[in-house]
């Protein structure tokens, strides 16, 4: 599979988190043709957490959500600094203010999908089917409905 230039905007800012939120480190990604998969490995003691849980490694699934301008009601209840929500946000965002600048008519479906990695059994079956999911995407119910 490969990234048009909007791909490769999401790529590279993949990539960025690492520099910008700490206590984390990235494993598998892929970029589809209209959403991506993603592991977020969260270190040890990193503070960090997924609904106040303190997790290891989180596979991010299908990222799907807009962010909300602020300040917004939502707000009270959106994700707080230090949390899975507050970094895929910061991503999506990131994206978002990236493609609209070079002129890329672009938003992101709503909602993410996150999945806690609890062990290594299952940290290695998500790292394949990310491997592996652009060889399926001809199979995908999404196949053939644009992406970027």
């Amino acid at each position: 599979m490969s990234c048009s230039a909007l791909g490769a905007i999401a790529d590279v800012l993949w990539y960025e988190l690492k520099n910008r939120v700490t206590g984390i480190d990235l494993g598998e990604f892929v970029i589809m043709p209209n959403h991506i998969h993603g592991i977020i490995i969260i270190e040890n003691n990193a503070g960090l957490s997924v609904g106040g849980m303190d997790v290891a490694a989180v596979d991010v699934g299908a990222l799907h959500a807009t962010p909300l301008p602020t300040p917004h009601p939502m707000a009270a209840i959106s994700p707080k600094s230090g949390e899975l929500g507050t970094i895929i946000r910061s991503y999506k965002s990131a994206v978002t203010k990236h493609a609209h600048r070079l002129g890329f008519n672009f938003s992101w479906q709503r909602n993410f999908y996150e999945y806690i990695i609890r062990d290594d059994f299952s940290y290695k079956q998500i790292s394949d089917y990310i491997i592996k999911n652009p060889m399926k995407w001809q199979d995908d119910r999404f196949y053939g409905q644009g992406g970027w």
